[in-house]
């Protein structure tokens, strides 16, 4: 069976690298689909090839073990595995939105600086004690009246499976391009923004939330947030908690502009490592420190403020790791393109791997 190396390997590092960091259930799925067997508890990916990836299954009795799957499609490395996901999701019988929506009701609203704006919202289910980086894919509508919530529930069912049938059957017939603007359509009116923190109520609930949004420009998701109200309902169809153990030992780097700010503030918050981190907080105008006065910090902190109007994140980031002598992990959130050079730069000066080197795209220029 040939197995043709990637040319680009950074371009494959990076997709390993996203896929094992935030997309371990949807890796899971495939294992257990692929593999025939339900009982693996855990899947990363080993290796991608043009023709196939391979994957390191987990089982609770039988140890570790290898798998090789061949794409089922012509594209780029991404569009592949994101095909074996949907594909395995459809045969299984699931949903490919996994019914994982959730609803809240808006409480309140406040500006801890001048551009970021919080919602502050009730939950019907609990959030998580945990709340550092933690992700909500909100839709970008509001529901005024209760009874609307479950109004869509009967159209579920056949119908549904035979939508995401279609869906499936699209995808394989699709050149590239196409391929990505109909995910990009079906995407199109839900963004991923960040829990701020969560809070207990009188029996220990986490029935209390708060997202912090960064307001730029004239764009769909600042409309959005600026007409909320008290009492309006919205929801959120997916849930992405960030999974960033390497923080807990070890010297490391906070790295994160505006979009990350919630993000960067829940991780001090709750740091559990007896080695303070260095911090790069990057911003496009001075005002928005303001949101950081209020956030507890390790003892220790090293905090740098860098002002990024002029310049490519990249570069200021860059500048400021050479002055580093020595770091054992990373975390941070940029622009996409920026955050890829940053992340490759501590890939190959610093020898950090995937594991320890979580440098995301938070958000990407138009």
């Amino acid at each position: 069976m040939t197995r043709t190396q990637i040319a680009n390997v950074d371009e494959k590092l990076d997709i390993i690298d996203h896929l094992n960091q935030d997309h371990s259930d949807e890796l899971l799925v495939i294992a257990n689909y692929y593999s025939q067997n339900s009982n693996y508890t855990k899947a990363r990916i080993a290796d991608i090839f043009e023709e196939g990836v391979i994957i390191d299954l987990f089982h609770i009795d039988q140890g570790q073990s290898q798998l090789y799957i061949p794409f089922k499609i012509k594209g780029s490395l991404e569009e592949k595995i994101l095909y074996l996901a949907y594909y395995a999701l459809t045969k299984l019988g699931e949903n490919l939105k996994r019914n994982k929506r959730q609803f809240f009701t808006v409480k309140g609203k406040s500006r801890p600086s001048k551009n970021i704006m919080r919602i502050i919202i009730n939950g019907t289910t609990p959030f998580p004690e945990y709340y550092a980086a933690y992700t909500y894919g909100f839709v970008l509508k509001q529901i005024n009246r209760p009874k609307e919530i479950h109004s869509d529930k009967k159209k579920k069912g056949f119908f549904m499976r035979g939508m995401d049938h279609l869906f499936i059957w699209l995808l394989r017939i699709l050149n590239s391009k196409n391929r990505m603007k109909l995910i990009k359509h079906i995407n199109r009116d839900i963004r991923l923004y960040t829990l701020r923190s969560s809070t207990k109520n009188d029996e220990g609930q986490y029935t209390q939330g708060a997202i912090d949004i960064y307001l730029h420009g004239d764009t769909p998701g600042r409309r959005w947030v600026e007409q909320l109200k008290e009492g309006d309902i919205i929801f959120s169809r997916s849930k992405l908690p960030d999974k960033h153990p390497h923080l807990r030992s070890g010297k490391n780097v906070l790295i994160g502009d505006e979009t990350a700010y919630p993000a960067l503030a829940g991780i001090l918050e709750l740091w559990n490592n007896p080695t303070p981190p260095v911090v790069l907080i990057l911003m496009n105008h001075p005002e928005e420190k303001a949101y950081f006065k209020d956030v507890p910090m390790p003892e220790g902190t090293e905090l740098h403020y860098l002002i990024y109007a002029e310049k490519k994140q990249s570069e200021l980031v860059i500048e400021e790791l050479k002055k580093l002598s020595d770091f054992t992990g990373a975390w941070g959130g940029l622009e996409r393109r920026e955050a890829q050079k940053v992340r490759h730069y501590i890939r190959h000066i610093f020898s950090i791997d995937g594991t320890k080197n979580h440098i995301k795209g938070y958000w990407e220029i138009k």
